[in-house]
């Protein structure tokens, strides 16, 4: 994505949510939410405290609890809202870490939720019409939430294995 894209998709009204999808290692939270809130700000996001950049967590993989806090802090102090796409079950080493984090952290984060999820479409776009989207806000989200901080919501994987589209419904909350 570039500033032209960013350009195009506002001028046709539509919000973009931010996701730093580096790599799932996990190394260091304050230099990877550096490299996030610079690659944002090129883009030309506002850092004003209005707008969210998640860290893709996938299922069975998660930072630290001292990479959480660490990226929590740093997108602060950079003027983003920190965020984690995650999985929510109870069983994912993401929420044990997550719940265990700052209370600042775990407060202060928005949550972008893939939980639940329906059963995937054989074909997209070609078999999904928006009035297929769930008409109830029902993401699932770690207990130690109280679920306000959902930001977004991936409820369908859509398309062939060899390349899936995500399917998410979004509050307006951290949008851009």
């Amino acid at each position: 994505m570039n500033s032209s894209t960013v350009s195009g998709l506002h001028s046709a009204g539509v919000k973009i949510e931010l996701i730093m999808d580096n790599d799932q290692a996990f190394g260091n939270g304050t230099s990877d939410a550096n490299l996030a809130a610079s690659q944002a700000k090129a883009l030309g996001s506002p850092a004003n405290g209005t707008i969210a950049i998640f860290r893709d967590v996938e299922p069975s993989v998660s930072p630290s609890v001292s990479y959480i806090n660490a990226w929590y802090s740093q997108l602060l102090a950079d003027g983003f809202i920190p965020g984690f796409y995650m999985n929510p079950a109870t069983s994912d080493p993401f929420v044990g870490n997550f719940c265990s984090a700052s209370s600042s952290a775990i407060a202060g984060s928005y949550l972008w939720s893939q939980q639940p999820q329906r059963l995937s479409s054989p074909t997209f776009p070609a078999s999904y019409q928006s009035s297929s989207a769930p008409t109830n806000w029902i993401p699932n989200y770690p207990s130690c939430t109280i679920g306000n901080t959902v930001a977004a919501w991936q409820y369908q994987i859509a398309g062939s294995t060899g390349s899936p589209v995500d399917v998410d419904l979004a509050a307006t909350i951290g949008a851009w």
